[in-house]
């Protein structure tokens, strides 16, 4: 199990995932994406001078590129998104992504694969809010990550694998804290059935926030079982030891999972430990999480999901906060190249010093995906 939580962003790169065809693949595909996307919201960050909710407009474009060859592949991509809001009347708010990827199998039991993103997405700056010590949603004006994944089978049932990441980040706001983190996970797996394994972990993580580094290690062991379809499960315990405050806690994931054909249930348990970026410094996580999807009909999916996670940190028992995040949406693939979403999104921080922020967002969004070799 990994220490570390990524942080989500406002824009992410296209993908090129679910282009591919089953006979014979092209070696060079592009993909031109488009999204046009009107929402509602009720959000102190967003929200006019006169109260109430706002109206907001996005503009999507993005351009990818996947090439392929015996042993390896290549991705790149590019977005761009412009927004506005309904009290300035323009879409004069430009955010913008960039995506690299490389897979590798230099031999029959060797895979490696990097990954290299970039995101600049605008946010307000609302200085007052911060100063206030209201708990700010994390939108990210600049981030980027680098992450390495590399496998070798030993046997027929061992496999050592090696996970890293680097992330940096960069908030607008003065009252956020600026920060960075590195991570290297090396596990071994052994395989004890057609979709089950044993894993064991050991992480380091380390961790920087004006100038200020922290270290993480720990240790997990679990067994897991993932078929593509059926009943599935993941447990796995540990510790981990913060040498800054030299406290040893515990951590570990449940989860359990159910697919069947047209529906899939995802319910899951997460005790880890991980920076909080924006407020420098190591937090202990745990997080409960169900997410439901089922084809209602075939080209009609419905999906709905929440998650709740507290966060404490070892050091300063006075300081907590919770983020709860439930949604649910509809989307509908009207032709092999357009498709149409409807979402509902409600959001809610608290910590011990201030009143609870929360948001409710309702969005509805027109997408076209063009390929061509």
């Amino acid at each position: 199990m990994k220490l570390w939580l990524g942080v989500g962003v406002v824009l992410a790169a296209p993908s090129l995932a679910g282009a591919q065809t089953a006979r014979r693949p092209p070696k060079n595909q592009f993909e031109l994406s488009l999204q046009a996307q009107g929402s509602w919201d009720q959000n102190i960050f967003l929200t006019p001078a006169d109260g109430g909710g706002q109206y907001l407009g996005d503009l999507t474009a993005g351009l990818g590129y996947l090439r392929r060859a015996r042993r390896s592949s290549l991705t790149l991509g590019a977005q761009a998104t412009a927004q506005g809001y309904a009290e300035q009347g323009t879409l004069n708010q430009v955010g913008y992504a960039a995506q690299g990827g490389l897979s590798l199998t230099p031999s029959r039991g060797t895979s490696f694969a990097l990954n290299q993103t970039y995101v600049s997405a605008y946010t307000r700056d609302i200085a007052r809010l911060g100063q206030a010590g209201l708990v700010l949603p994390l939108y990210v004006a600049q981030q980027a990550e680098t992450t390495l994944s590399a496998e070798r089978r030993l046997s027929s049932r061992w496999a050592a694998g090696l996970d890293g990441s680097y992330v940096r980040i960069h908030f607008p706001s003065g009252a956020l804290i600026d920060g960075d983190e590195l991570s290297i996970l090396p596990s071994l797996r052994r395989t004890v059935g057609r979709h089950t394994a044993i894993v064991a972990n050991y992480g380091i993580q380390q961790a920087r926030a004006t100038g200020v580094g922290t270290r993480v290690q720990g240790a997990t062991l679990g067994i897991m079982r993932r078929p593509p379809r059926g009943f599935g499960y993941v447990l796995t315990g540990g510790g981990a030891y913060l040498e800054r405050s030299r406290a040893l806690l515990a951590i570990g994931t449940t989860e359990l999972s159910l697919t069947g054909r047209k529906a899939n249930v995802v319910g899951r348990y997460e005790r880890k430990i991980r920076q909080a970026f924006g407020y420098g410094r190591e937090v202990a996580t745990e997080m409960v999480a169900l997410r439901v999807s089922r084809t209602l009909a075939r080209p009609l999916t419905f999906s709905a999901g929440g998650t709740l996670a507290v966060n404490s940190d070892p050091g300063d028992p006075t300081f907590w906060f919770r983020s709860d995040t439930y949604s649910a949406g509809l989307q509908w693939a009207l032709t092999s190249e357009l498709s149409a979403a409807g979402t509902c999104t409600y959001w809610r921080n608290d910590n011990a010093r201030t009143p609870p922020v929360s948001s409710t967002r309702f969005s509805m969004s027109l997408g076209y995906r063009m390929h061509w070799q």
